[in-house]
């Protein structure tokens, strides 16, 4: 059995030792294609929904508002909040005059999560595509 490993090992040592250089040219020989930026920009919908989010709504509305692509809207669905959540998604919303790109839904009776999100994507026009983004988190950067 050692005999049978040793001559495998030297087997590969001297093939892979007799290959290589051709491996690593051949390596070398490829190129990174990048796709091409395309020239429209797609519509968005970014989908928040949200249940008792006062402390955090902001900070997300925010974080929506700063990207630097323009062609989004915002659907900001409240799920009967017991807290301020809704009058602050308004007040936001009125303080950084977006009320051009914002729908505010504020349900009378809370549905859950998934009901709010089928209620979204109904919303949504077949052109658009849909990013969620729960009440209380944020997106990182303004280029998401």
């Amino acid at each position: 059995m050692r005999y049978f490993i040793a001559f495998i090992i030297g087997f590969a040592i001297t093939f892979g030792v007799r290959y290589l250089p051709q491996i690593q040219s051949s390596i070398t020989d490829y190129q990174i294609a990048f796709p091409e930026v395309p020239k429209e920009e797609k519509p968005f919908v970014v989908l928040m929904c949200g249940y008792n989010t006062e402390k955090y709504v902001e900070k997300a509305l925010r974080s929506v508002f700063a990207q630097e692509y323009s062609n989004y809207r915002l659907l900001f669905i409240d799920d009967a909040s017991t807290d301020l959540s809704f009058s602050k998604a308004e007040n936001i919303t009125n303080k950084y005059k977006m009320n051009d790109k914002v729908s505010l839904i504020h349900n009378p009776k809370n549905v859950g999560a998934m009901a709010n999100i089928k209620r979204g994507f109904h919303l949504c026009e077949d052109k658009e595509i849909v990013v969620l983004l729960d009440a209380d988190d944020t997106f990182p950067h303004p280029y998401v």
